[in-house]
C-alpha cells in the first residue's frame, strides 16, 4: 500500500470548484486510488451576529383618519439584510371615497410597491408578500400616497422576517 499524499488548501479548494489550479500529483494520487490526507484551515471567522436573528420577525400596525399625503401608517426599522415583508392594508369604519390605490410600501425613500385595496368599510386586502433588501438601515413604511378623504379611516399592518 502506498502512503497517503498530503494535499494543500488550494488543491482542496480547486477540487471543490472554489479556486486555484490543482497540483499534478493530486490528480495522479486520486487516479491511482491512493488515500488523501488533507490539511484545512478556516479563513476568517463566522460572525454570530449575522445569523443570530435569522428568521426573526418584527411587526407594526397603525391607522389614521384622513391621513395627509405621504403619512406613514405603519413603520419598521430594518437593517441591511434580506427580508420577507408581508403587508395588509384596508379601511376602517369609513372607506375612501375615491382612491383605492392610495397605499404604498416604501423602503426609506424608495417606493417598493403600490398597494390596491377594495374600497369598502371594515375590509382589508389579502396579505401581500415582498422580498426586500433595503441596502442600508432604513425604515420600511406603509404610507398614504395622497391625502385621504375626510372621515376615511386608513389601516395598515407590516411584518418583516429576516432571511
Amino acid at each position: 500500500m502506498v502512503a497517503p499524499t498530503s494535499v494543500s488548501n488550494s488543491d482542496l479548494m480547486h477540487n471543490l470548484g472554489l479556486a486555484g489550479s490543482p497540483s499534478p500529483d493530486l490528480n495522479l494520487a486520486v487516479s491511482q486510488g491512493q488515500g488523501i490526507k488533507t490539511t484545512a484551515s478556516i479563513v476568517g471567522a463566522v460572525d454570530s451576529t449575522q445569523v443570530v436573528n435569522r428568521n426573526a420577525s418584527i411587526s407594526n400596525s397603525g391607522n389614521a383618519t384622513a391621513p395627509g399625503a405621504g403619512a406613514a401608517l405603519a413603520t419598521l426599522a430594518v437593517f441591511d439584510f434580506y427580508y420577507r415583508v408581508e403587508v395588509v392594508v384596508g379601511f376602517g369604519g369609513t372607506a375612501e371615497s375615491t382612491a383605492i390605490d392610495n397605499f404604498q410600501l416604501k423602503a426609506g425613500a424608495t417606493v417598493v410597491a403600490t398597494l390596491p385595496v377594495v374600497n369598502v368599510a371594515n375590509t382589508q386586502s389579502q396579505v401581500r408578500t415582498f422580498y426586500v433588501n433595503p441596502g442600508s438601515s432604513v425604515n420600511l413604511t406603509v404610507n398614504a400616497v395622497s391625502a385621504g378623504s375626510a372621515g376615511a379611516v386608513y389601516k395598515a399592518s407590516i411584518t418583516a422576517t429576516r432571511l
